[in-house]
């Protein structure tokens, strides 16, 4: 296996419906807080020579995918995973609309943290 080879996959994203200051603060998080292994649900491409390794956790409710890309860090190393803040996808604002925004960006920058819930119950 090639030691540079990327085998995990995360990109931007950009909220809708399109709210500008949403989305100004979702691109500087992008640009310059979050890494590469803060991967999240909405898009995250993996090798398959890896899956047998890191399969999502069928036991977690909530944050499989934040567990996922730990794991794949732990496991991989740095080197192996690839963020590309340029490319994104749309993802829908109403998890920021249900939590609050000043609670969605405190816990995502780590300053508090929270229970997990499945998002079907917030």
């Amino acid at each position: 296996m090639n030691n540079h080879e990327k085998l995990v996959a995360t990109v931007g994203h950009i909220y809708y419906p399109l709210d500008l200051t949403t989305n100004l603060v979702a691109y500087l998080y992008d640009r310059y807080i979050r890494e590469s292994h803060n991967v999240t649900g909405y898009f995250i491409a993996f090798k398959k020579k890896v899956a047998s390794k890191l399969s999502f956790d069928p036991r977690l409710k909530a944050n499989d995918d934040w567990d996922f890309g730990f794991r794949a860090l732990k496991i991989l190393g740095s080197s192996r995973l690839y963020y590309n803040y340029y490319v994104a996808v749309f993802v829908s604002s109403r998890l920021i609309k249900k939590k609050g925004y000043l609670n969605y960006l405190l816990e995502n920058l780590g300053i508090i943290r929270t229970i997990p819930k499945p998002y079907s119950q917030l």
